[in-house]
């Protein structure tokens, strides 16, 4: 679906039952650089018309980028512009959206780099939430109190971490929350054959650390039409109260 223009990518993902909408800041034509006013605005209304929220920014961009200095400033140009596009989508669609930025640091970012982005996010209100995989009970950098964790399962478990203990365990840290799974192979459609995500336990704990908006991620999966309505139907049957 994602081949398609932006306004027919939206249209699909409203199509789905989906409530909101994370935009890939990387994609060509959804590149904040290349989005002028004009383009805001047609993205924003299209999301509206299709009832959906805006559920934040996606902006993965190899972790390696931020260190090396042929691309480290733009980079973290880059992070910037994602942040800004973040916060002008969070009014958007139905309701009240999320400013929330969803990136992957390197292991050691330069202290330079969180300084920064942390303070334009703390300028405009923005999460910026941090998926690579990493202990939540580390001390967080003094300068990083913009940066939250991001919890992405298929991430977690190719580190041969537990997606739930890594979400309970994040506290007041927690960023943003993806749903996605992995196999022995990589990527795949969540409760697919093979697949490690114990996806009840899951929910439960995005259940209780009060999880507003949960993305699904359809990166490196096949048929994205066919796992996005089926992994939205598992998911509701996941989170359905008893006797309702």
């Amino acid at each position: 679906p994602w081949n398609a223009s932006p306004r027919a990518a939206i249209a699909w993902a409203g199509s789905t039952g989906a409530r909101a909408l994370a935009i890939d800041a990387t994609a060509p034509a959804t590149r904040p650089r290349n989005l002028d006013r004009s383009a805001r605005r047609d993205l924003a209304a299209s999301m509206r018309r299709s009832e959906l929220a805006s559920a934040g920014v996606d902006l993965f961009i190899p972790p390696e980028h931020f260190i090396d200095d042929a691309h480290a400033d733009r980079a973290v140009s880059a992070v910037l512009q994602g942040i800004e596009l973040a916060r002008e989508l969070a009014g958007t669609g139905t309701g009240s959206g999320e400013a929330c930025l969803s990136i992957a640091l390197p292991a050691e970012p330069p202290a330079g780099v969180i300084s920064t982005i942390n303070t334009e996010a703390g300028r405009l209100g923005v999460i910026v939430a941090d998926h690579a995989p990493r202990d939540p009970g580390a001390a967080p950098s003094e300068d990083a109190h913009s940066i939250g964790i991001g919890v992405d399962p298929a991430v977690l478990l190719r580190e041969k971490l537990d997606p739930v203990a890594v979400l309970t365990r994040a506290g007041d840290r927690l960023g943003a929350i993806r749903l996605s799974d992995a196999s022995a192979f990589g990527r795949c459609p969540v409760d697919a054959e093979g697949s490690r995500l114990d996806v009840h336990a899951y929910a439960i704990a995005a259940a209780t650390v009060g999880a507003r908006f949960i993305t699904l991620d359809l990166r490196g999966v096949a048929d994205q039409d066919e796992a996005a309505r089926g992994t939205l139907a598992l998911w509701r049957d996941a989170t359905a109260l008893p006797g309702l």
